[in-house]
């Protein structure tokens, strides 16, 4: 009886130990920054998610881009023109020229932008060099309580670029070039979009 006791104090102990350390590894988005990817993410206070990144875009993106993207509930569309120098009485984002702003996204729209850049998949680590430069025609502007982001299309390279506080913080070439190219030309209804679109196949 007294053998039996031990073992399953032992067990118990066992347990409450492995649910403790599990509960202090999980992973947040409060931590870790793209400046520092192998940094360990340590147990903050979670954030309520529209759409719940996993924790390899957390590290991608950083605290403060992650934090604004996926709480964020409206989203601006703009129309940028990358080929003119921004003067002193232009309004820019990231340092590229805002030609308009268009309008706010709907609701399904900040969701599907959120849905997508939550996806680890959706960032390419592909080490081919863009046959075009970042040149992005189009910017999101995605805000809420826990700040301001910016994403930035560059079609034509097939890359996005988060600008926080007037700084592009992260480029990266993604995958879903024909979905987000179609969305694009849906929303702006543009000949440049529509002949890219074309291109897509």
């Amino acid at each position: 009886m007294y053998h039996m006791r031990k073992i399953l104090h032992t067990a118990g102990c066992l347990a409450l130990c492995i649910g403790l350390a599990l509960s202090l590894s999980a992973a947040t988005c409060d931590t870790a920054t793209s400046q520092d990817p192998g940094k360990e993410l340590s147990a903050k206070k979670k954030f309520k998610f529209a759409v719940q990144p996993d924790t390899t875009v957390c590290r991608l993106l950083g605290d403060k881009a992650a934090n604004a993207l996926f709480t964020a509930k409206k989203a601006t569309l703009y129309r940028l023109n990358p080929s003119v120098r921004p003067t002193d009485q232009d309004v820019t984002i990231g340092g590229v020229k805002v030609e308009e702003k268009l309008c706010d996204l709907d609701k399904q729209d900040v969701y599907l932008f959120q849905f997508l850049l939550a996806d680890s998949l959706t960032y390419s680590n592909d080490p081919l060099v863009p046959l075009t430069p970042f040149a992005p025609t189009a910017a999101i502007e995605f805000s809420g309580k826990q700040g301001t982001c910016f994403l930035l299309f560059s079609l034509t390279s097939q890359e996005v670029g988060i600008v926080i506080d007037g700084k592009r913080v992260f480029t990266s070439r993604y995958r879903n070039a024909r979905t987000l190219t179609r969305w694009f030309a849906i929303q702006l209804n543009d000949e440049f979009y529509n002949n890219l679109l074309k291109m897509l196949k």
